[in-house]
């Protein structure tokens, strides 16, 4: 067997360029893109307007790209002092900077891109990969689900339910307030936890740092059109895998056990990462540029994005209407649950 990759090197850059989230800003963004306008434009016509397509709904409406993928301070987190800061937002602004253009360069025609692009392209797919509203509703669902079932098995005997009231309050609790305790936390439906952003965006950083090393540590193809065919999502940085028995249209896998991970450049131009050490780098057929789509389309969250005089726009959008939403299967106390939490509209 080979030797597993020293990533140490990488790891080490990744902290370095971490560091750039730190500068000060005077004037913080409000309004947070958590797929960045710069690539959104890249797909919008010349009055930077994007066809925005929902998924399980098939709606076309044309947007601003300003609008596009875009929530009112997606990415402030509270600081333990109370303050609120801004620093997370400017680091994503970082990594987009040195993105942008070795991302535009690779559209137009240069590849393999140079160690420096390649290094500045890692991290930022790697955030890109875990910055999305996606993997934020994923994360504090899982999360909400761990703290039901905990509440669950620790408060849902009587017992344990009067002894812990009994801790919390000083005094010995009534049956009426044990009985109401233990009938809450056997109900978890009943009832929400809420669960701090600023969880979900640590939990994203560390998401963030592996997937940055193993996008740059994996084969990097390039697939290109002659014409604009392409298309993206709220979910650009996307898997595909062969088809099994957990996902018979395009596998179910994650990052580092999928067969590819996929990203669309522009119009024009895909990535794919892969473990197989052959790269490729050609001009294909307009007809795979379908194919392609469909992965994009079965991998967005709530959202697909095209060019608005996209001339597969209405077939796009049908078979965006026959998708599901994701949603995170759990084995929920002994039954089958699918946890999923709609994205505020």
């Amino acid at each position: 067997m080979s030797e597993p990759p020293d990533n140490s090197a990488q790891k080490q850059r990744v902290e370095e360029l971490a560091e750039k989230w730190r500068r000060p800003s005077n004037n913080p963004p409000r309004w947070h893109h958590y797929v960045p306008q710069f690539y959104l434009r890249w797909f919008a016509n010349e009055k930077k307007q994007i066809a925005r397509i929902g998924v399980a709904t098939g709606e076309i409406n044309v947007i601003p790209v300003k609008r596009a993928a875009a929530e009112m301070d997606f990415n402030v987190i509270e600081l333990p002092t109370g303050e609120i800061s801004f620093e997370i937002e400017n680091m994503f602004a970082s990594f987009e900077n040195d993105a942008a253009p070795a991302l535009r360069r690779i559209g137009e025609g240069a590849f393999p891109p140079p160690e420096k692009d390649r290094d500045a392209l890692a991290g930022f797919l790697g955030l890109q990969f875990s910055r999305g509203r996606d993997k934020r509703d994923k994360q504090q669902v899982t999360e909400e689900w761990m703290h039901k079932f905990i509440a669950r098995q620790s408060l849902g005997n009587p017992e344990r339910a009067r002894r812990r009231l009994r801790e919390v309050s000083g005094k010995e609790p009534t049956d009426q307030e044990v009985d109401d305790l233990v009938r809450l936390v056997s109900d978890p439906d009943s009832y929400e936890v809420v669960i701090p952003d600023t969880n979900s965006i640590k939990a994203m950083l560390l998401v963030a740092q592996d997937a940055m090393v193993h996008i740059f540590n994996v084969t990097w193809s390039c697939l290109r059109f002659d014409r604009r065919l392409l298309i993206t999502s709220d979910n650009p940085v996307h898997t595909w895998s062969k088809p099994d028995k957990n996902g018979p249209l395009f596998g179910n896998r994650g990052l580092v056990t999928s067969d590819e991970v996929r990203f669309p450049v522009d119009p024009k131009t895909m990535l794919v990462f892969t473990v197989d050490e052959r790269q490729i780098h050609k001009t294909i057929a307009d007809k795979w540029a379908w194919e392609l789509n469909l992965n994009t389309i079965a991998t967005a969250y709530r959202w697909v994005f095209a060019h608005p005089d996209h001339p597969q726009l209405d077939e796009i959008a049908q078979q965006a209407r026959s998708t599901q939403p994701g949603g995170i299967e759990v084995n929920a106390f002994g039954e089958r649950t699918i946890l999923r939490r709609d994205p505020p509209s």
